[in-house]
């Protein structure tokens, strides 16, 4: 054999070796882009993350993984480290027009609003229908204050989107801060007339009445506000401010402390509780609160001084003097700083200090006097009206006013797109509560009175068995892992793959893993691997069930990203439209649903098929009576649905969960007597949003 024929030889014998793994490397690429896409459409920002830098890692040419990584950093509003994604999938590929989106949403919230609108515009003449790229171009202008450039954004929107009730929202914003209250309650009566339940609409009405002092009237309106609207901070804190206008000081301080109950650390409710508490004589629950924002905040000026006048009050002059001191430095101009601060000075003992503080204030008084151009204090328009301060306003002399919040729709931009299979219709919609999962974290849900974890015996004997790492729960409230659940999981996938022979309960376990990592394939393998062996595991065929539905679900939203076919309506019941069940079923979308829904996964199971299994090995097992019939809703079987929710009620007679979705299939199926009654019930057993269901149809 020659030099060159072994060359040759050996170069044939190594690419034989390695082509193999080279088309399997290729073949990882497109699944761990799967996986990484199911991750995101269920909102587990940081696990996608994690399987898109495996990608850019292998391919750093493809623009995709850059843009999905993009889309979830804006979830996680890293908005700088989106912006550099989507710079990087643009360089890549200059012809995908959410990416420009993406980069235009997380610049705006960086107020780079120049560099936003010019994102947007780019993305537009790709695809000029695309209404969230439109709205947030309009929004933009808005925030430039260029408003007829607005104006004729949203105008625009409405020729692609006529029924658009967020366009006609935003013309009602342009006009308001053009001052044109006319104009902008003329289109707030043209969304009302279309939708009496867009819940925003009273929200900009509230704030209209406002802007022209009429307080009962704004009170009235900001009140169904939030009754259509589920606890939206804003609105609360807002809704204090009317109060505080209307001399109720117990009513707004009610409302700060609703917003701090639900959101512990809201800056604008810390700050306004503070002065009504002072206002009241409540110096140190006052300073408690101020303490708390402070320290979220240590730059907040406007707080430590507040802190400082309360700190003297309460005759602690050393810690008082700390807060004039940064004050001053910050704002040496701000003359009640030195007063403040000569006062605490006099009162140590320090006259000196006190003096030349004292001195050094009138001088200032004396240099403002001679410049009222440049210094000059703001009119009150209305002595009967008390002035407040936006929330960027930092202006020290306004130190005892009042933060009113902006509504975030006007102020944040938003990436809402088919990519996530989310798109918001806006008539009066509610969602179904959702399936059960095995998982070792439970999120308690703002939207439930005494919430606790759902308990059942079966999980609770396998978690005596001690053959899982952690404590299994059943959990309808997933939520998104951060970094340190996802190595945790990782760590457990490495041991439990580690063991000399895989054994039925290693194999769930490493299931549930990958469940929770959003693998749903190797989920399913290693449930089906488990159930070879040991085939009488109720946990682990409703496991089996859970992931076979949530693959389905991300396959959907695949496919509706690919098609541009709209996944708005599906899950929702439409209040007061006949022709679809309360989980978005109609006759027209029946084949596709059955298509979707009973299709197999593989040739031998579906969820049903897991689930019905389920049921013969333990027919008290409440939850998987639940799941079937969240199943057989979507797939519009509406009397099976209801039957196996009374099942699951029966087994089960505190799940809220079931009452509420067979409350939704009786309403929408006519029967407004069972429907409220179940509603009624599940409100009952701590389901509030089934309270505003309640309100909304006896209007």
């Amino acid at each position: 054999m020659t030099k060159r024929t072994g060359y040759l030889h050996t170069l044939l014998l190594t690419l034989a070796l390695l082509l193999p793994q080279l088309l399997h490397a290729q073949i990882d690429v497109s699944r761990v882009m799967t996986i990484g896409r199911n991750a995101l459409y269920f909102n587990d920002y940081v696990v996608s993350i994690g399987y898109f830098n495996q990608v850019i890692g292998s391919r750093s040419w493809m623009a995709e993984p850059y843009f999905y990584r993009a889309v979830a950093k804006v979830s996680l509003e890293d908005f700088s480290g989106a912006e550099a994604d989507a710079s990087l999938c643009i360089e890549r590929n200059a012809f995908i027009p959410k990416a420009y989106l993406v980069r235009g949403v997380a610049r705006q919230n960086q107020k780079k609003y120049d560099l936003a609108a010019e994102d947007y515009r780019t993305g537009l003449r790709q695809t000029p229908d695309d209404e969230g790229m439109r709205y947030n171009l309009a929004m933009t202008e808005l925030l430039r204050d260029k408003f007829d450039e607005a104006q004729k954004e949203l105008e625009t929107m409405l020729k692609f989107s006529p029924g658009s009730l967020d366009a006609y929202l935003l013309l009602s914003a342009v006009a308001l801060q053009q001052k044109d209250t006319v104009r902008s309650e003329s289109y707030i009566d043209t969304i009302l007339r279309r939708d009496s339940f867009f819940g925003p609409a009273y929200a900009v009405s509230s704030q209209i009445a406002y802007e022209k002092k009429e307080y009962k009237q704004s009170l009235k309106r900001i009140n169904k506000a939030i009754e259509l609207i589920d606890e939206d901070p804003a609105l609360y804190v807002n809704r204090g401010i009317i109060r505080y206008q209307l001399n109720d000081l117990r009513g707004a301080m009610d409302d700060y402390s609703h917003v701090l109950d639900i959101s512990s650390n809201n800056k604008i409710a810390l700050f306004n509780r503070a002065l009504l508490r002072s206002y009241l004589g409540d110096k140190n629950n006052a300073i408690s609160d101020l303490n708390h924002l402070i320290k979220l905040e240590p730059s907040n000026h406007i707080a430590r001084f507040n802190r400082g006048l309360l700190l003297a009050d309460i005759g602690k002059h050393g810690e008082a003097i700390n807060d004039y001191n940064a004050v001053i430095k910050q704002y040496p101009e701000f003359i009640n700083g030195w007063l403040a601060r000569s006062q605490s000075r006099k009162l140590m003992g320090n006259a000196v200090g006190a003096d030349r503080d004292y001195w050094h204030a009138v001088d200032l008084q004396e240099k403002a006097k001679k410049q009222k151009k440049t210094d000059k204090q703001p009119a009150k328009e209305n002595s009967e009206s008390k002035e407040t301060r936006k929330e960027d306003d930092e202006t020290i002399e306004k130190y005892n006013m009042l933060v009113v919040a902006e509504p975030e729709q006007e102020t944040k931009a938003q990436y809402n797109s088919k990519v996530r299979g989310k798109v918001q219709d806006r008539n009066v919609e509610v969602e179904p509560r959702n399936i059960y999962v095995l998982t070792y974290y439970h999120r308690f849900d703002s939207e439930e009175i005494n919430p606790n974890v759902p308990y059942s015996a079966l999980v609770d004997r396998l978690n005596k068995q001690g053959i899982l790492p952690f404590r299994l729960l059943l959990s309808n409230h997933e939520i998104p892992l951060d970094e340190e659940m996802v190595k945790r999981h990782q760590s457990d996938i490495e041991e439990a793959t580690g063991t000399e022979k895989m054994s039925a309960d290693n194999l769930f376990r490493r299931g549930l893993d990958y469940l929770l990592l959003q693998n749903h394939e190797q989920a399913i393998s290693d449930f089906t691997s488990s159930l070879n062996l040991k085939p009488d595991q109720p946990l682990v065929l409703f496991a089996r069930a859970t992931a076979l539905l949530k693959k389905q679900e991300a396959e959907r939203n695949r496919m509706a990203a690919v098609t541009g076919e709209n996944l708005s309506t599906q899950g929702k019941l439409i209040l007061g439209e006949s022709k679809k069940n309360a989980f978005g079923y109609n006759e027209a979308e029946h084949k596709a649903n059955e298509a979707r829904l009973k299709k197999p996964l593989t040739d031998l199971h579906t969820p049903v098929q897991d689930l019905d299994r389920t049921i013969q090995l333990d027919a008290n097992f409440s939850y998987a009576y639940y799941n079937r019939a969240w199943i057989y809703a979507q797939q519009g079987e509406t009397a099976k649905a209801i039957e196996n929710y009374t099942q699951a009620i029966a087994l089960s007679p505190g799940l809220a969960d079931a009452y509420f979705n067979r409350g939704l299939l009786y309403l929408a199926g006519g029967k407004s007597k069972e429907g409220l009654k179940d509603l009624s019930k599940a409100g009952e057993l701590g389901l509030y949003q089934a309270y505003n269901i309640l309100k909304r149809m006896n209007k």
